[in-house]
């Protein structure tokens, strides 16, 4: 695809429409993986369940500091 037809084609979501779509995006994931990078520049990974919860604007990611050792 072309840059140009990849312009025409995009449409920017927001609002309700937005939220709605980012839930269905979402709503069957199971397991995410959560990648920071330390001060070395290391980057560490750790997986991430999700709870069965109805999507309501905002995805909350939440670890101990110290998960990565």
């Amino acid at each position: 695809m072309t840059e140009r037809a990849h312009s025409e084609d995009f449409r920017e979501l927001t609002g309700e429409e937005g939220r709605r779509k980012i839930g269905e995006l979402v709503k069957d994931i199971r397991i995410a993986m959560m990648s920071t990078i330390d001060e070395s520049g290391q980057i560490h990974s750790r997986p991430m369940a999700t709870q069965d919860t109805p999507f309501a604007g905002t995805l909350w990611f939440l670890t101990r500091r110290k998960s990565r050792d």
